[in-house]
């Protein structure tokens, strides 16, 4: 409590702050809770811990939760035979907001058994209702049951009532527009969610299963099949957009954490990154926010985590990022590595199934961790110009070489190798350029070649040299403003040239620009922009003109005026038909647009 000093003749005295309690509520109960449905969250968690205390202060006993939906008079009822609370635990933990006997009793008795901490779970009944009756009967007073009534929290009241069993029974006469949680299917779902990993069981209107019967599955205590089908259903509670291919559970370890992770059947159109996070605290759902304790390449993956050394936030929808967070981080991450390789041993056909959907996603994971790119770099496709190939097969045609195109939009660089069907990496795809230079890295046999980078040229052409004059010649006739003359000879020979776009100079032009400035340090801008001028030239394309060819000879033979239409109509087609580089044929288009004006020169 705050306390403020009044002056008066020298003389000061202390005054209790004032509490406006009607503002209050209407702040945490508006601003604590994100949805309305986490008050049958808290109110569950209220339960669960007065069992657990009954456990520890009296003897044990077969603990349940019964909830019992109104729809007709849109109310619902939460009853557990716990502790039960005497008329002095009423007004000291009830009735008064942020006091809650579970953070005593948890530290006083050390347990991690108890889930609450805050003394705000109660405060988000008055969320979702109007009217808020608690009968209770406690352990150490088994003959008095009183009855807490409260119209919004602001003001209540307690009384005797009839005797009833121990325990504590909550009644929500539910706000008008929260009725909906009176619905035995809306309700249903969330204890499913909420509460499968609590070992109380719950039952929904008096059913003879209890509602959180599908827990996860613990592999030492059924078979390996059983296991498998067990978990299998586990985590399609938590998927709503796919059907989970196989499951990995997470490894033993030091911070109490236990859970598993599962593969996802399929992707969605719209993006890779389908990570499914779903994380318990002792026992309860907390939130499924944190993508990040999974690795930001397993977007194809989801899990569940439930551990006691994670740390909530007031609300419970949310956790610090603390020592504990990042260490399990780290073990999650471990686990679905290790799982990886198991699956891709001892599950063939799964794997398989794993690696038609996903296989972007694991050139991802490969990269992340070197054991991991010992097992599947034989198994996986990288994408090409030919479609996705396996590294033997493309290292095959590329003569043990991965060729690597670093942006879509310089698709048309592609052409040459294309005309010769050698596969081109199109490394603007997740995974692929790093796949390639991790893989060079391992085996220096395999030369990585980038599209335009400058220095990769001359690891595909040889500059041809001719004289001055004919230089003057192919630049006056080929090259534009901002671009730059290779002359080399290639295959094939009916291509005249190439024009390639410079991938550095492009990287450059972006650093420079004054939104690059906004958004890079003054330093770190100054060391890229003095590396890349030193390195990179002006010219924003390169035209490589092919020596080799019957065009360029035949061209040099014409009058100007000849050199000059015929020219441009070379360079109109190459560009025109390189514009879809991807979906173009070369190898039938180009040629026979190029030998047709061979002939055309040539008479």
């Amino acid at each position: 409590m705050r306390q403020i000093g009044i002056y008066n003749d020298n003389m000061a005295t202390l005054q209790s702050t004032k509490v406006d309690l009607t503002g209050l509520l209407e702040v945490l109960g508006k601003n604590l809770y994100s949805a309305p449905s986490v008050a049958v969250r808290e109110l569950i968690q209220n339960a669960h811990d007065a069992c657990v205390r009954h456990s520890i202060e009296s003897s044990s006993d077969e603990y349940r939760i019964d909830i019992t939906t109104h729809a007709n008079l849109n109310s619902i009822t939460i009853t557990d035979n716990g502790s039960g609370l005497t008329y002095n635990e009423i007004e000291n933990f009830l009735a008064t907001i942020g006091s809650g006997y579970t953070r005593i009793m948890r530290n006083n008795c050390q347990t991690q058994d108890m889930i609450g901490y805050f003394g705000l779970g109660f405060l988000s009944a008055y969320v979702v209702a109007d009217r808020v009756e608690v009968s209770t009967t406690s352990y150490q007073t088994p003959d008095q049951t009183w009855l807490f009534s409260s119209n919004g929290g602001h003001r209540f009241s307690i009384q005797p009532t009839e005797t009833s069993q121990r325990g504590t029974a909550i009644t929500l006469h539910l706000k008008q527009e929260h009725h909906a949680l009176a619905d035995i299917d809306v309700l249903a779902q969330l204890i499913q969610k909420y509460c499968c990993m609590l070992p109380i069981k719950i039952y929904l209107n008096q059913a003879d299963i209890n509602i959180n019967a599908t827990q996860l599955p613990e592999q030492d205590q059924v078979s390996a099949v059983a296991y498998r089908k067990q978990a299998l259903a586990f985590a399609q509670l938590f998927e709503q957009d796919f059907d989970p291919i196989c499951t990995i559970p997470i490894q033993p370890n030091e911070d109490n954490v236990e859970g598993l992770i599962w593969i996802q059947d399929g992707g969605l159109y719209a993006t890779n990154d389908n990570r499914n996070v779903n994380i318990f605290v002792r026992n309860m759902f907390i939130t499924k926010e944190h993508l990040d304790l999974l690795p930001k390449w397993a977007g194809f993956c989801g899990c569940v985590v439930n551990t006691p050394n994670l740390t909530p936030t007031a609300s419970r929808e949310s956790l610090q990022t603390d020592e504990h967070y990042e260490r399990i981080q780290r073990l999650i991450e471990r686990s679905l590595i290790e799982g990886l390789k198991i699956l891709s041993e001892s599950e063939p056909e799964n794997w398989r199934r794993i690696l038609r959907r996903h296989n972007q996603g694991l050139l991802g994971a490969a990269i992340a961790d070197d054991g991991l790119f010992h097992y599947l770099k034989g198994s996986l496709k990288l994408p090409t110009t030919m479609g996705d190939m396996a590294v033997d097969s493309l290292l095959k045609k590329a003569s043990n070489r991965f060729i690597i195109q670093p942006e879509e939009t310089n698709g048309y660089q592609a052409v040459l190798f294309k005309a010769q069907m050698i596969p081109v990496v199109q490394g603007y795809y997740y995974g692929a350029q790093a796949f390639c230079h991790k893989y060079s890295y391992e085996a220096p046999q395999v030369q990585v070649v980038t599209l335009g980078v400058k220095q990769d040229a001359s690891k595909l052409f040889t500059r041809q040299n001719i004289d001055s004059e004919t230089k003057t010649l192919l630049e006056h006739l080929f090259k534009g403003p901002k671009e730059e003359l290779f002359v080399t000879e290639f295959e094939p020979q009916y291509l005249p040239l190439i024009v390639s776009v410079n991938h550095d100079a492009k990287v450059k032009q972006r650093i420079e620009s004054d939104e690059a400035d906004k958004r890079i340090g003054n330093a770190i801008l100054a060391l890229a922009r003095s590396t890349l001028s030193q390195q990179v030239s002006k010219a924003e394309k390169t035209v490589f003109v092919n020596m080799k060819s019957s065009i360029i000879e035949k061209l040099m033979t014409l009058g100007q005026l000849k050199q000059i239409q015929y020219a441009a109509m070379i360079r109109a087609f190459t560009n025109t038909l390189m514009q879809d580089a991807e979906q173009s044929d070369y190898s039938a288009d180009m040629q026979t647009f190029f030998e047709h004006l061979t002939d055309l020169i040539g008479e």
